[in-house]
């Protein structure tokens, strides 16, 4: 299955990720900082910094993990 995570940097998404590759899931992640995410996630993690991973390869699930720190500004 493929499954889009968004908000993939988190500390939930760092350890889903890995999880569902483990399956045998496809997995795509997009967050406003890929660069933070590379080398936490593994190199199978599709990582994206835009929607556009919705156009080019439609999930078959969506993980919604995307959020807003309201303890410090950004």
């Amino acid at each position: 299955m493929r499954v889009l995570i968004t908000g993939g940097s988190g500390f939930v998404g760092q350890r889903l990720c890995p999880q569902l590759i483990a399956q045998g899931h496809d997995v795509q992640v997009v967050s406003r900082t890929p660069h933070k995410v590379r080398g936490k996630l593994p190199p199978e993690c599709d990582i994206r910094d835009s929607a556009q991973a919705f156009i080019d390869t439609p999930p078959d699930a969506l993980v919604n993990l995307a959020g807003e720190s309201i303890a410090a500004k950004r």
